[in-house]
């Protein structure tokens, strides 16, 4: 064999085109994941802000009491954000398979 036939030729590029849709998916999948991480971090704020307007409608005696501790503990734990992913997919082992020979040269 000394070039790939005109079968194995359509079925390259086929492979091609998958894998750059894959990697176009994966891309696609990671925007989406970090607009939810966005809305659960936006909808997390509104509740720490809930809570941070009850503990301040509290009287300076339940203040330092151990109820006061324990909310503090649970406002602390709801104020963290959640991080976003950042992942790039690195396209170039696509680049590298699309510009294989497709035969020998004479």
């Amino acid at each position: 064999m000394r070039k790939l036939s005109k079968a194995d030729q359509k079925k390259f590029e086929d492979l091609v085109k998958h894998l750059r849709g894959c990697a176009g998916n994966i891309t696609s999948a990671i925007e989406n994941l970090n607009y939810a991480v966005a809305e659960v971090n936006e909808w997390k704020e509104e509740i720490h802000e809930r809570q941070q307007e009850y503990m301040n409608e509290r009287s300076e005696k339940w203040a330092e009491s151990d109820a006061a501790s324990d909310y503090q503990a649970w406002m602390d734990a709801w104020e963290e954000e959640i991080e976003e992913v950042e992942a790039e997919i690195d396209e170039s082992f696509i680049d590298n398979f699309e510009n294989l020979p497709l035969g020998v040269c004479e």
